[in-house]
């Protein structure tokens, strides 16, 4: 009995194990998987890419490394869906079954041409330098160039900058970027300083169609763009594309202002001659209300005078005019690009005003006019293989003039209420400045394996300067004398990558020197003589600037460098009117520090978050700042320490195509250190926040477009910004109690909306900035625009 029972029981068992393994061999014929990885269309790795199954609305998002894996799947057909910001749709249909139970897919995503310019070549770019350490924004222009917008507005929206502008078009701008401002911020042009430019082609007059994106570095500043940059630089990238084109538009809006723009380049692909042209021009009378406690207006019978009345401003006509031809050979075995070019640039500016609104002036005016033949080499590969040559050399002429000789006095009503003795308005003269510069700079990038790059950029410029004014009587030898000013500028970079490239380093060092010749005038038994004086400088600066990349969605940055400005030559020099010449400059210094992360999230649906911050610190010592030693006459001192620190971000959304909501903020807290004032004085304001400066601002915009809407394949756009700046104290905030003079905040609202004809072709658009009409304020408690509209066309010929 024992034996018959083992054997059914083993009997049993084997069935039980064979019918199991039968089972689990079903089971597993029944399912199957689904794996791969996903790439861009030139071969990189795309990570935090979301893939979903249609029939099941399973998803799953891509790793590090852009792969993907879907398990247990019954046997069928799916349909995988693909959706990323940046890239075309995909979807794919995969068959499971005994044949083919596991299923690996390459799929590659195409670019999508009409995103392309902002998500990949805007953020390649600004990720480049921020992979470096930098703290650097890239804004790119597309978006922006169908509308009346200037390149001043688009960088008042970006995290840390503040654009503060004396008026309407054409006044005077200056930029602040985390505290610092004035000559403290530097302007490039592909690199090249913009210095000798001239205000008549400067970043407050370019149009921004001529403009492919706008590169914004805070503190810390990268060797090639070799310049003494302290507190930050502001780089226009010009398009670099050669194709054939020809595009135009023109702008008319409030105040009688026009803006008109033309660019084309032409390459013949045999030869490889190329042509670019581009011009412009603005005109605007600036006539637009302002009103306050600073704008008196007298009444010319009763000498009564009146506060709070609306005027409309009647002597601030503003024309600037530009061209600007290239002539030469792109994409060469002797050359990248070898361009002969010359700029020529104009500019008439009316005088409403002095350093505030309260005196007026009626017929004081301004004019320059700049032509600078230049010319720019490019080769990749020069004489070795990773060498890398970028050399541009220009000779610019500039003159100007500055006319005030009237006896009128006048009114804010436009009208004139007496004579003025003294004659001149604002400074009694006929003065005409005479500038001539040499520029040059070289750029070289050496490749010592794919790990380590060394860098090498030099800049020289050799300034000469004669000014005349026949108003001025007293005429020695020495007033005759030309004033120079050389300047040089040098950096070395060792950039390096680490750690399967998720640690990049870039350490460096930089060398600044000048040396000047200066007119100076002294004044003994009312008899005026002047005479030339030697002064020199020199400096060297150190830093270092890495990045770490935690996950592919998470950077972290880290920027440090001793930093330091020479003088520069109006501050040396003077400006032959209400800046007198001084050979007691010494540079200026801080140190910089910058810590920053940034942060991308992409989700299903083609939504993406990207968040971005920065944490700064400076330090810094001999500001120079101008010093009114008699009413009406400046000289440039170092005495301030001030000591910044804060915090910008900004965070922004994108949903497919057609929406984009952006929102920055910054906070900054500048505070006094100098022990003594500007006279040697106990300084009384040590410990307190620096006057005149903002110390919060957001901004926020919203933009929409719509494809196809009224025809296929056109393109509507809307948009609305809303800019918000606190409250700030116009003098020191501890000098008197009660009564302080306050810049109040300040909240703008703006908007506007275009269309794009098919084809792309010609776009129309409508601007409305300042949209309830508040009265907004930057410097000094002058006043700008009010409500303004603008109307905008563009067409492409080519």
């Amino acid at each position: 009995m024992r034996i018959i029972y083992f054997h059914i029981l083993s009997l049993s068992l084997a069935l039980c194990l064979c019918l199991s393994a039968t089972l689990a061999m079903s089971q597993r014929q029944e399912t199957g998987g689904i794996s791969g990885a996903v790439s861009s269309s030139d071969g990189e790795a795309l990570p935090m890419v979301p893939i979903r199954i249609l029939e099941t609305g399973v998803g799953v998002v891509a790793d590090d490394q852009g792969h993907f894996v879907f398990s247990d799947l019954p046997f069928g057909e799916y349909r995988l869906s693909v959706t990323f910001l940046g890239f075309e749709d995909r979807q794919i249909t995969v068959t499971l079954d005994d044949q083919h139970p596991h299923v690996s897919l390459n799929l590659t995503l195409t670019h999508d041409s009409e995103m392309l310019e902002e998500v990949t070549i805007s953020h390649d770019a600004e990720k480049e330098q921020q992979t470096q350490g930098f703290a650097v924004e890239a804004v790119g222009t597309k978006q922006f160039q169908a509308q009346s917008i200037e390149i001043n507005q688009v960088l008042d929206q970006t995290a840390g900058v503040k654009v503060r502008q004396s008026g309407g078009l054409g006044s005077r701008v200056n930029y602040s970027m985390n505290g610092l401002s004035g000559q403290s911020i530097r302007f490039f042009m592909d690199g090249v300083p913009m210095d000798y430019f001239g205000s008549s082609y400067s970043i407050n007059t370019i149009p921004i169609s001529l403009v492919d994106r706008v590169e914004v570095y805070k503190g810390v500043v990268p060797v090639e763009l070799g310049n003494d940059a302290l507190g930050g630089a502001i780089n226009l990238v010009t398009k670099s594309s050669f194709n054939e084109f020809v595009e135009a538009s023109y702008s008319y809006g409030s105040f009688n202002t026009h803006r008109a723009a033309i660019q084309g380049s032409w390459r013949a692909k045999q030869s490889g001659l190329t042509m670019k042209l581009s011009a412009f021009y603005n005109y605007s009378d600036n006539n637009y209300y302002v009103w306050g406690e600073d704008v008196p207006v007298t009444d010319v019978n009763t000498a009564n005078v009146t506060r709070g009345e609306k005027v409309r401003r009647f002597h601030d006509g503003y024309e600037s005019k530009s061209v600007k031809a290239d002539f030469g050979f792109t994409q060469k075995k002797w050359a990248d690009k070898l361009l002969l070019g010359v700029l020529y640039s104009e500019m008439d500016k009316d005088i409403q005003h002095g350093p505030t609104m309260e005196v007026v002036f009626g017929e004081a005016r301004y004019h320059q006019r700049v032509v600078m033949p230049n010319m720019t080499y490019q080769k990749f590969d020069f004489l070795a293989k990773g060498l890398d040559v970028n050399w541009f050399a220009s000779y610019s002429y500039l003159v100007r003039d500055r006319i005030d000789t009237t006896t009128n006095m006048y009114n804010w009503d436009g009208s004139i209420l007496d004579a003025n003795s003294d004659r001149g308005e604002q400074l009694w003269t006929l003065n005409t400045l005479d500038q001539k510069v040499w520029l040059n700079r070289l750029n070289l990038v050496y490749q010592l394996n794919p790990h380590h790059k060394l860098g090498y950029n030099y800049v020289f410029s050799d300034l000469t300067r004669t000014d005349s004014d026949p108003v001025v009587t007293q005429k020695t030898d020495g007033y005759w004398a030309p004033q120079t000013f050389r300047r040089h500028s040098m950096g070395w970079v060792l950039q390096s990558q680490f750690l399967e490239q998720r640690l990049h380093t870039s350490l460096f060092v930089k060398w600044f020197g000048y040396r000047a010749a200066i007119k100076t005038a002294t004044t003994e038994n009312s008899v005026t003589s002047y005479q030339t004086e030697q002064a020199s400088a020199s400096d060297w600066g150190y830093g270092v600037a890495g990045s770490y990349q935690l996950r592919p969605s998470v950077m972290l940055s880290l920027s440090v460098e001793q930093a330091y400005r020479l003088p520069a030559a109006n501050e040396v020099l003077g400006d032959g009117l209400n800046v007198v010449s001084t050979t007691a400059l010494r540079s200026e210094s801080s140190l910089n520090a910058n810590l920053g992360f940034r942060v991308t999230t992409a989700m299903e649906r083609k939504n993406r978050f990207t968040f971005s911050g920065n944490v700064f610190y400076r330090d810094v010592t001999d500001l120079i700042q101008q010093y009114s030693y008699d009413p009406g006459a400046f000289v440039n001192i170092n005495f301030d320490q001030v000591r910044m620190q804060g915090v910008d971000g900004k965070i922004k959304f994108a949903h497919s195509h057609w929406l984009t909501v952006n929102q920055t903020v910054s906070y900054l807290s500048p505070i006094v250190k100098s022990d003594t004032d500007e006279l040697g004085n106990n300084n009384v304001t040590k410990n307190s926040r620096l006057a005149n400066t903002p110390f919060f601002q957001t901004n926020t915009e919203l933009r929409t477009q719509f494809k196809n809407l009224i025809q296929e394949g056109a393109v509507t756009f809307f948009y609305w910004s809303v800019s918000y700046v606190g409250e700030f104290h116009r003098h020191s905030e501890i000098i008197g109690r009660y009564n302080k003079d306050v810049i109040p905040a300040q909240l703008v609202n703006s908007c506007g909306i275009g269309y794009t004809f098919p084809k792309e072709k010609l776009s129309l658009s409508v601007d409305v900035s300042n949209l309830f009409d508040e009265q907004v304020f930057d410097n000094y408690a002058i006043q700008k625009p009010g409500r303004a509209a603008y109307i905008k066309a563009t067409y492409r010929l080519l």
